[in-house]
């Protein structure tokens, strides 16, 4: 939290003098969202609300390639009725993208990076690194396409009680649209699977659907953001699984003179959801 709390005070440092660095560019957001949980063996649903913060900083090293960093931490709220370990409290991620553009309509690139959840427990404490590739189409007419595939494994098992997202794989695609005024809209469809999940010979299945956008407000620095997303975490083996679904508003403050569209085509595109938040809710899993 303290290295994301620095990341994002070091963003509006930067967004204050964005317009004499014209390659700099990014936002830094807080927001709200409500998330409904069920697990179909253990009982009855439950609804949590939860605060968010991220932030992300894209500068240009050449012409040609570019780098961006970017942070998020938020909160988690489930209980002991919902999740059969010790519930995590929250989680974080952090990550770093390097793009490259051949100067046609199409960018590609690569991203790393590391994530962890928050736990009282030691034993339910799980880590993930995880790396991939990365590519963005533009197609025209406000339009373009994105995708990432790569795999990711969790910190040692050690004495936890879970495997985690253990050399797992996952895949994103999204597409964005952005005809309407300051406004970019998305849709975003992603996968993932963990061989090693609940325990050594028990795997893990997850996938995600996400629409959302973002809208810039009087046409200035500042922007709305909202989204609702539905996924499915689930134990192969077991009957334990989480079906969750997510309703998100918040507002960030965006720097260095690009729209939503623009950040997007430039690859602030952010990094797959379903590896980092199954790590978190592996507790409930085990």
């Amino acid at each position: 939290m303290k290295s994301f709390l620095t990341c994002t005070a070091l963003a509006f440092c930067i967004g204050a003098t964005a317009p004499a660095q014209a390659q700099t560019f990014g936002y830094a957001g807080i927001g709200y969202g409500v998330q409904r949980g069920a697990n179909p063996d253990n009982g009855a649903p439950e609804t949590h609300g939860f605060g968010q913060i991220d932030g992300a900083f894209g500068f240009g090293g050449t012409r040609a390639v570019s780098f961006i960093i970017e942070a998020s931490t938020r909160t988690d709220a489930y209980t002991t009725s919902l999740i059969t370990g010790t519930p995590s409290t929250g989680e974080t991620n952090l990550a770093g993208h390097v793009w490259y553009d051949p100067g046609g309509r199409t960018r590609v690139g690569a991203f790393a990076g590391y994530a962890f959840a928050t736990n009282p427990n030691p034993n339910e404490r799980q880590t993930l690194a995880y790396l991939g590739v990365q590519a963005i189409q533009d197609l025209g007419r406000d339009l373009l396409i994105f995708g990432q595939i790569g795999t990711g494994t969790s910190g040692p098992v050690g004495t936890k009680n879970s495997y985690g997202f253990h050399n797992g794989v996952f895949g994103r695609v999204g597409i964005a649209w952005g005809g309407l005024a300051n406004t970019s809209l998305r849709a975003e469809i992603e996968i993932a699977a963990s061989p090693r999940y609940e325990a050594i010979d028990e795997s893990g299945m997850f996938r995600s659907l996400l629409i959302g956008g973002e809208t810039a407000i009087g046409g200035g620095n500042w922007a709305a953001t909202y989204g609702v997303r539905t996924a499915l975490y689930d134990a192969l083996d077991d009957p334990d699984k989480l079906e969750e679904t997510t309703i998100t508003a918040g507002i960030r403050y965006t720097f260095g003179n690009k729209g939503a569209q623009e950040r997007l085509r430039a690859g602030m595109i952010g990094t797959p959801l379903l590896p980092v938040r199954a790590t978190t809710v592996t507790p409930m899993m085990d």
